[in-house]
């Protein structure tokens, strides 16, 4: 596990609190996955309640299905510029 403060170990813990006493959505907690070093401290700590974890793979999948890409949203938005149908995927 990555070597990580005192203070960045508290804040991962009161996340962590937070995602095991559902005060998190599976969406949020799959944007706070994508720290890996949060991910991976949560995983060792609490590999044995994996309910948590693969609610938010469950739903970040999802949502990488759901997502279009920057062709299908140019043939939805044809007077967007590609800028902004960048910032429309990115949205997501």
């Amino acid at each position: 596990m990555p070597k990580i403060s005192k203070k960045q170990e508290e804040k991962y813990q009161d996340l962590a609190d937070c995602i095991r006493s559902d005060q998190v959505s599976a969406a949020q907690i799959v944007e706070h996955f994508k720290d890996v070093k949060f991910k991976e401290w949560y995983r060792k700590r609490y590999a044995h309640e994996k309910l948590d974890y693969d609610k938010a793979n469950a739903v970040f999948v999802d949502h990488l299905n759901k997502k279009k890409d920057l062709h299908q949203l140019a043939k939805e938005n044809p007077n967007k510029t590609y800028k902004e149908l960048e910032k429309m995927r990115d949205e997501q």
